[in-house]
């Protein structure tokens, strides 16, 4: 049972990895990640800083999902 429940939850890490990966989400979550976990002190005595890092990451990625948005219909107007 457990070995089951272990090879449960690895399955569906490697499938939230591999949805971060095309979603281009990786270094976000990578930098959260590390952020709250070996860099906590420094987190904690720069909250403000940290977060605005992670959120200008998120804005990138959203900005990389526009830009090719905008390719893919531009490509189907032309």
């Amino acid at each position: 049972m457990m070995y089951a429940v272990l090879s449960l939850g690895l399955a569906l890490l490697g499938g939230g990895i591999r949805l971060a990966q095309m979603l281009r989400l990786s270094v976000p979550l990578l930098y959260g990640a590390l952020v709250i976990t070996v860099f906590r002190p420094w987190y904690l005595a720069h909250i403000a800083l940290a977060d605005g890092i992670f959120l200008v990451l998120v804005g990138l990625a959203v900005l990389s999902w526009m830009v090719t948005l905008v390719r893919v219909v531009w490509e189907m107007i032309w």
